[in-house]
């Protein structure tokens, strides 16, 4: 059959003779695997002969599979023949199609880097090694899943089993041998440094990666059992620790975050979770499915700067698990007298600049408009709807019990903070519910919307020949410690006069919905001077956009500048899989961290709206050259953050046909609470002593190497 296989595809006559003059089980396994790297190649090269090789590569992947399980079914091996080991199977795993090239080569990468040189290695350089090569796993899981997912979902209305395809596929597959040899390489890590992962009444080596660092108190649920939880109790539990798929867009206001996926690290509520110290845990599938045993039980969630996990019931007869300070210690403090509240017209963002920013409208008019000053012909032009427009609305209307609308409030939150428990709550809901349907509702000046309807002419065209993104912008956002981002509502691309009008008023309403209120109200000081302004950011049909931020948010390596793209638009916000990139400002040397498999991407409609298209699953979406223009983008914009001395820069941006567009810019916030908690300053001790000590590439590994493959 290897003969066979050589008359159709030539070029497959080097690696077919090295299995053939293969000498021990090792050489033959890697050579196994290299065939099947090179008949991917091969079958994506020419359609000749395309089904016959197919086949082929299923019979290879089998004897794959065979010939690794015998290998590591013997003795135990050194360090240096694991990783050999690791390096055969992706490329199995890349012939098999569970791994894109660019995925395999920059593993590899990693690979090469801790093999090279000296037989010595710091621990600190090993576990960082196994860290990046334990994303493996999840590429392989996320590209079957971008194939097969919608099929299986359609196959599970008949057939429930359907849902065990992609983790069967996996299991028999050779990424069981890759999770085994990784298992025991972590289980070396963790012996070395003295440093295990606490998961209740049981410790691992492996499963957890810390996102954000942080502790959270909380009762532990899914999105389904807290909402059960509410309807039955009649209210929401005090504290929350969520668990979810991946970090979601709409994520309400929790203490701690497990996640199944880590969708993308710079998303809104991923940024807004690492602002205020929310612990932030991806867990592997095992012990996720331990987890619904702790459903609506009090636990404690520690996750350590160095990545050290602890999960526990709460014990109230143990201070240290009840006596932490909140996550985060941040005050939002609002001066109305910083305020100009007498401008009411809509103001064209050429005429902002950062000097307004909290003044007369929020951040992000304020920074378009001097970044189309500094980047010209980057940034789509805008207009401003500022906050004296919507105080004048609370001023200039009556409330039913009488007063403004503005007393009422003032008057409302008053009486909140008087109450407490399901009566707070009740309180509460009735308060957000009046509110969000008042200014669904209410009677807009006319003044107001004639000069709207000519501003927006003037600014960009005749009325629906163009879309704008509606986008709340409030004086609660983008401050020296607080970033509220992605809290409240943007509606993308939207057309028509009429329609932009009643946009606004659901952009007006979005900052008291129960999402929104619940991750800012215990942090503000007084809460009635929240105002909001709006931005109408004329509309980019972008091929591929993102969020960049101009540091390192993995392992903060000086330098870096960190990227996660998607096709189409909105990419990088809302938590889809993206592809996340670690660049080098200097060299433009990528780390590859993720690849973007969500299904379908966001493209604007030219009738309004968005529409979701399929994606196109391509490997790679940023050219060279779209690095390029990032790195002389980020290098033009030292001086951007007057405010905000030594903050890095949070940027969403796009490709328009390979052109690169400004979106916005913010400082990205970052809590220091992980740094300052003794709690997880003491997770990580054992980790710093030993960060130093040296790893001998070929000793044998410091556990005991018997789990063999039908151990996982």
């Amino acid at each position: 059959e290897l003969n066979s296989i050589v008359a159709i595809s030539p070029i497959l006559s080097e690696p077919v003779t090295k299995v053939n003059t293969a000498t021990n089980m090792i050489e033959k396994f890697a050579a196994l695997s290299a065939l099947s790297a090179a008949l991917r190649s091969e079958v994506q090269r020419t359609p000749r002969g395309r089904t016959r090789r197919l086949r082929f590569g299923i019979g290879l992947e089998q004897a794959i599979f065979a010939s690794g399980r015998e290998i590591i079914n013997q003795e135990p091996s050194t360090r240096r023949e694991h990783f050999v080991l690791l390096q055969s199977t992706l490329d199995a795993l890349y012939g098999v199609g569970l791994l894109t090239n660019i995925e395999r080569q920059q593993a590899s990468k990693k690979i090469a880097e801790i093999q090279s040189d000296t037989n010595d290695k710091r621990l600190k350089k090993y576990r960082e090694t196994l860290a990046y090569l334990d994303r493996v796993p999840t590429w392989a899981e996320r590209r079957i899943q971008f194939f097969m997912q919608e099929q299986v979902d359609r196959f599970s209305l008949i057939e429930p089993f359907s849902h065990h395809y992609v983790p069967d596929r996996l299991r028999g597959s050779p990424l069981l041998i890759f999770t085994t040899l990784m298992k025991r390489l972590n289980e070396d890590a963790a012996t070395l440094s003295g440093v295990k992962h606490q998961f209740f009444d049981s410790s691992a080596s492996q499963g957890f990666r810390v996102l954000n660092a942080g502790i959270g108190h909380g009762e532990l649920h899914t999105p389904e059992t807290l909402a059960a939880s509410i309807e039955q109790h009649g209210t929401a539990p005090s504290a929350t620790i969520l668990v979810v798929p991946e970090t979601l867009a709409d994520l309400p206001a929790v203490d701690g975050i497990l996640t199944a996926f880590e969708g993308n690290q710079l998303s809104h509520v991923q940024l807004l979770a690492r602002n205020l110290g929310v612990p932030n845990v991806v867990v592997n599938a095992d012990f996720i499915s331990r987890l619904p045993d702790y459903y609506g039980q009090q636990i404690e969630l520690l996750a350590s700067a160095g990545g050290v996990v602890s999960i526990s019931l709460a014990d109230a007869k143990n201070p240290q698990s009840t006596d932490d300070s909140p996550a985060t210690d941040i005050v939002i403090e609002i001066d109305p007298d910083k305020l100009n509240l007498q401008r009411t017209q809509t103001i064209s963002t050429k005429e902002l600049s950062s000097a307004d920013s909290g003044v007369l409208v929020g951040p992000k008019a304020a920074k378009v408009g001097g970044l189309a000053k500094q980047f010209p012909g980057q940034v789509s032009p805008g207009l401003a709807i500022p906050f004296g427009t919507f105080r004048a609305l609370l001023d200039s209307n009556q409330h039913a019990n009488g007063g403004t609308m503005f007393e009422w409030i003032r008057s409302s939150y008053e009486d909140m903070g008087k109450r407490q428990g399901a009566e707070l709550d009740a309180t509460r809901q009735a308060f957000l519910q009046e509110l969000r349907t008042w200014f669904l509702n209410v009677e807009l000046d006319p003044k107001f919307v004639n000069h709207l309807r000519t501003a927006m002419e003037n600014e960009f065209g005749a009325d629906g020949s163009y879309g704008v993104f509606v986008r709340s912008d409030t004086n609660v956002e983008d401050l020296a410690g607080f970033t509220g981002a992605g809290l409240n509502l943007t509606l993308p691309n939207v057309v028509g006069f009429d329609n932009i009008l009643a946009a606004i008023r659901e952009v007006w309403a979005s900052p008291f919905t129960e999402r929104a209120f619940g991750w800012r109200q215990a942090r503000l000081t007084t809460p009635e001077h929240v105002y909001t302004s709006i931005l109408l950011h004329k509309s980019v049909p972008a091929d591929k956009s993102g969020v960049l931020v101009t540091n390192d948010i993995f392992n903060d390596q000086p330098n870096k500048i960190s990227i996660v793209l998607n096709e189409g638009v909105a990419g990088g916000v809302d938590g889809l899989s993206a592809e996340t990139l670690r660049i080098d400002a200097d060299t433009a040397s990528v780390d590859w961290m993720a690849s973007a498999t969500a299904p379908y991407k966001k493209v604007v409609s030219a009738n309004g709206g968005i529409d979701e298209l399929p994606a196109s699953g391509q490997s790679r979406s940023l050219s060279d050259d779209n690095i390029q223009a990032i790195l002389n983008f980020t290098k033009g914009i030292d001086n951007w953050h007057e405010e905000h001395e030594g903050a890095a820069a949070d940027v969403e941006f796009g490709f328009l046909n390979d052109e690169f567009v400004l979106f916005q810019i913010r400082p990205l916030v970052d809590s220091d609470s992980g740094e300052r908690n003794q709690r997880l300053i003491a997770l990580d001790a054992t980790l710093i002593d030993t960060s130093g000590t040296t790893v001998l590439m070929d000793d044998l590994l410091e556990v005991n190497a018997t789990n063999n493959v039908g151990d996982n």
